[in-house]
């Protein structure tokens, strides 16, 4: 259980402006943004310079929890340092009282470590402050630091039906359970569990729901709907979807974002804390990318279906895979032949078949589907 809402300010979690902001350093180390060398994609690093014998300490600016009820932080972030260092992560309440916990982890030079800290527990409008040292630099040996986080542990997970059960107990019985350990918040927890299909449900009918501001619904406009959704549209129009195969996916990104120990295993525990990111994996489809955005096509031209068969059906099924001015010459009764059509496109545009005189089996299967039946279709880039 729990989300990654991350009460650092974006500014000072991304680090993608070109000064530092939200984050200090002791004299006489020196403090930067920098893009040179970074874990995640859209954010940049923060990069500490040793610059004497005094430990590096990076210091947060204060950040306050917005939590509606009580709970228990946690800090987290990457660092990757050009020596083995010992890094303390310290996350401090500030208000009401003080009260600091620190966790010492050592991080190996030359790749990405997540360290972790889990704090008190703290209630809303508490002030918040994390912090870093890191012994072991030597001479003017650098450390970077990327997509540090502070999280509520106990969040209910976009589960606007637990939260507002919860909101509704005695605070005898909130105060009870936030007392309770192994698991903390068992309550919390159960309500979450047993109100999962009623949070579904509520969130399928407000995508029922037509959004007069954005000026579009996920369930009646193809252009905006999920899979699910989408199949049951294109049923309305005779849609027969073509859904792209490859040996390849979207799951090769995990490649870049996962560090492999020196038997080449990958390091799964690095992302225990990392929420967020477990988030975007498990978003990851293992489909072809850009399958969902071929699949809204198919279902908002019926090219495939009802509105299949024309001149326009062909030529703008071939204009799907061109890029530029997408040019399609277009020539019926090819050769003599009344079930023959022959197209032609800018070599230059059509990615296949990028030398004159050469055929585009993807423009072939992509416009096969809207052909009239009998017909056949044949390609050349010029």
């Amino acid at each position: 259980m729990g989300v990654t809402s991350n009460i650092i300010e974006d500014r000072a979690a991304r680090f993608n402006e070109a000064t530092v902001y939200g984050w200090t350093v002791n004299s006489p180390h020196t403090l930067a943004t920098t893009a040179e060398r970074t874990k995640f994609p859209g954010f940049n690093s923060l990069v500490v310079t040793r610059g004497g014998s005094v430990t590096p300490e990076i210091t947060s600016s204060q950040f306050e929890a917005n939590s509606e009820f009580g709970w228990n932080s946690r800090f987290h972030f990457w660092i990757y340092p050009e020596s083995d260092v010992d890094v303390t992560a310290t996350i401090s309440v500030l208000s009401p009282g003080t009260v600091s916990t620190s966790n010492v982890k050592q991080a190996k030079s030359g790749r990405w470590t997540l360290i972790t800290v889990d704090g008190s527990e703290i209630t809303s409008g508490a002030r918040l402050r994390a912090s870093v040292s890191m012994t072991g630099l030597t001479g003017v040996e650098k450390a970077w630091i990327t997509r540090p986080v502070i999280l509520n542990c106990n969040a209910v997970s976009k589960n606007v039906f637990a939260a507002e059960v919860w909101n509704r107990l005695p605070e005898y019985l909130k105060q009870s359970d936030a007392e309770q350990t192994e698991p903390n918040y068992p309550l919390l927890r159960f309500i979450e569990v047993v109100s999962t299909g009623q949070n579904e449900l509520f969130n399928k009918w407000l995508s029922l729901v037509f959004d007069s501001d954005k000026g579009k619904s996920s369930t009646w406009q193809a252009e905006f709907a999920d899979e699910p959704t989408l199949r049951w549209l294109g049923s309305l129009l005779g849609v027969r979807f073509q859904v792209p195969q490859a040996s390849t996916s979207s799951w090769a990104v995990l490649e870049e974002l996962i560090d492999v120990d020196l038997d080449g295993l990958p390091e799964w525990s690095e992302w225990e804390s990392e929420g967020d990111t477990w988030s975007g994996i498990e978003g990851l489809s293992p489909g072809v990318e850009g399958t969902l955005e071929l699949l809204r096509w198919q279902a908002s031209t019926a090219y495939y279906g009802l509105f299949g068969g024309s001149k326009k059906a062909i030529i703008d099924s071939a204009k799907y895979l061109l890029t530029g001015t997408k040019t399609v010459n277009y020539f019926p009764r090819y050769l003599g032949d009344a079930w023959r059509i022959h197209l032609t496109t800018l070599a230059s545009e059509t990615e296949d078949a990028s030398t004159p005189g050469t055929t585009s089996t993807a423009i072939i299967d992509m416009v096969t589907p809207a052909l009239p039946a009998g017909f056949q279709v044949t390609h050349t880039s010029v």
